[in-house]
């Protein structure tokens, strides 16, 4: 049509849209996590005990749904940039967490302490943590990259002043 102009792909209408969809995306995949989490918890609350439930299994479960929806919505609002090694490390946190709840459920109802599965559990908790600190440092190094300072040199050298302020990178010249 004469009169509308199209932004081409790769410009900033196009990254404003892209961002818009993430950010409205993480909000309802985090508000969906944390509604089934509490649905979860409710109807565990209300169902009758039997001896074949496993309590601490779905506790777990429920919690790790609550915590990583609300996780979800709090990133999203801060802009949060920890990438894949975040996401790794909440799901091994995640599963460790569900995977003691498990052991913890068959000790309840057999009294068997499995210590090696346990060991196993700590470990891949552990390991999370140390996909978690690398998402974070990774959030870390984009914020310090963005905004880009402006009076700062591309490669290094002097850095220029900015507008009128009568400073520049060079040293005073000596007469």
């Amino acid at each position: 049509m004469p009169g509308t102009q199209v932004a081409p792909r790769g410009t900033a209408m196009t990254s404003t849209r892209f961002a818009l969809i993430r950010r409205t995306g993480g909000y309802v995949l985090g508000a969906m996590l944390t509604l089934f989490g509490v649905c979860g918890l409710i109807g565990d609350a209300v169902a009758a005990p039997s001896e074949s439930d496993m309590v601490y299994f779905s506790r777990a479960f429920c919690g790790v749904m609550i915590l990583c929806g609300v996780g979800l919505c709090l990133g999203t609002w801060r802009r949060y940039e920890g990438g894949s090694p975040t996401f790794i490390g909440v799901t091994l946190v995640g599963v460790s967490v569900i995977f003691a709840g498990i052991l913890l459920d068959g000790y309840v109802q057999e009294h068997r302490l499995l210590l090696n599965w346990f060991a196993v559990a700590g470990f891949v908790f552990v390991l999370g943590d140390c996909f978690l600190v690398a998402g974070h440092l990774r959030h870390q190094c984009a914020r310090r990259a963005w905004p880009p300072n402006e009076g700062a040199p591309p490669n290094g050298g002097p850095a220029e002043g900015l507008g009128n302020s009568g400073i520049s990178g060079r040293p005073p010249s000596v007469s």
